[in-house]
């Protein structure tokens, strides 16, 4: 009887592990929402730093293994005369990019909390820009990857304005 009873016992403790460790996750995925924020200090010589912040909140069970090399922060040109359609953002028109996490070897997202990013820009004053933070995924046991994209529109405003 004990010996059936141990049995028991360690095929359900085995079933829940490989259930909870490989099954669940394939079948819920990785659950990711986020904020971007901008924050504009003037600086010298005709220019402004910009400090672009983003918080990703992981609200899956599950720790999220990110890209680090794949999750960057793309600054935009964005002409505000454009006749109103859809935005579409041709790649001609990149400002800048940034991987802030290229040289890291692991970014993980952990189960149930917020984690915050930033990246730091040297941009022009009076530029319009679309700033777009892309959070990539690695790849699960079946290859695929997920990603999240934020963006807002940041206007710079020259120390003239700022004074005035």
């Amino acid at each position: 009887m004990e010996t059936a009873a141990i049995a028991v016992g360690g095929t359900w403790a085995v079933w829940n592990w490989g259930f909870t460790e490989f099954i669940k996750p394939l079948i819920h995925g990785p659950a990711i929402d986020g904020e971007i924020s901008v924050e504009t200090e003037i600086a010298d010589q005709g220019r402004v730093a910009v400090t672009v912040r983003s918080v990703w909140n992981n609200r899956s069970k599950f720790s999220i293994g990110l890209d680090a090399a794949a999750c960057k922060l793309t600054a935009f040109a964005f002409d505000p005369a454009a006749q109103p359609a859809p935005l579409d953002i041709p790649a001609g028109m990149i400002r800048a990019e940034i991987a802030p996490f290229a040289h890291r070897e692991g970014l993980e997202l952990e189960p149930e909390t917020n984690s915050s990013f930033h990246a730091f820009l040297v941009l022009h004053p009076g530029e319009t820009l679309v700033l777009r933070w892309l959070v990539v995924t690695k790849a699960n046991r079946r290859g695929r990857q997920y990603r999240w994209m934020k963006e807002t529109l940041w206007r710079g405003t020259s120390a003239a304005e700022a004074q005035a």
